[in-house]
């Protein structure tokens, strides 16, 4: 119930702002994710997703990137006749393979955005296509919630959410470090581990 609740308001806010405070609003649901993970006191509250406000610049430019990154990918292969489309399938997954953890990184972490960028790749790229049907599959998961007017990705969108969080913390080792707590030296990844 928290989660549709706090999915709920980073789509509004997303919404109307026209995609405009999607990554900020995406970081602080990661936010609340983490929170949930670590069972800590206080309990997370629904307008937690807020926090992602204070991670707002790197948040902001990584949203409007990976947004306008995907639309040029798009619009440059889908004019090609069945192929281009396929490659940009395959283009958009491996973007989103490769930038997997760069929202979690900047929220959990409060790594900048080249960091984050550059951390995400370090880690993925030994195991690109596992990552790549990790990527598509959590796609397929988020997507399925526009069905129904979009009502569903109320429900949706925390299940892709939590996989994503779940495969980071994995991937990472389990750091265990909270937005409100920033560690003086970030732990050392696990460069290379596939997502359970």
């Amino acid at each position: 119930g928290l989660l549709v609740l706090s999915t709920l308001i980073a789509v509004l806010v997303s919404v109307f702002t026209l995609g405009l405070l999607a990554g900020p609003m995406a970081a602080g649901l990661y936010w609340v994710v983490f929170r949930l993970l670590e069972r800590q006191e206080p309990a997370p509250q629904a307008t937690d997703v807020f926090k992602g406000f204070d991670v707002f610049l790197p948040a902001f430019l990584f949203g409007i990137g990976f947004i306008i990154v995907n639309f040029l990918i798009h619009a440059l292969l889908d004019f090609i006749p069945i192929i281009g489309w396929l490659a940009s399938v395959a283009a958009s997954t491996a973007l989103s393979a490769m930038t997997l953890f760069v929202l979690p990184l900047i929220m959990e972490q409060r790594m900048d955005l080249k960091s984050a960028l550059e951390k995400s790749v370090q880690i993925v790229q030994p195991s690109l296509l596992p990552f790549m049907l990790f990527s598509f599959v959590v796609g397929i998961i988020g997507g399925i919630g526009i069905i129904g007017c979009g009502i569903g990705i109320l429900f949706t969108l925390p299940i892709a959410s939590c996989a994503v969080a779940i495969a980071y913390r994995d991937t990472l080792g389990g750091s265990g470090v909270t937005a409100d707590a920033p560690p003086a030296s970030p732990p050392a990844p696990e460069v290379g581990g596939a997502p359970s």
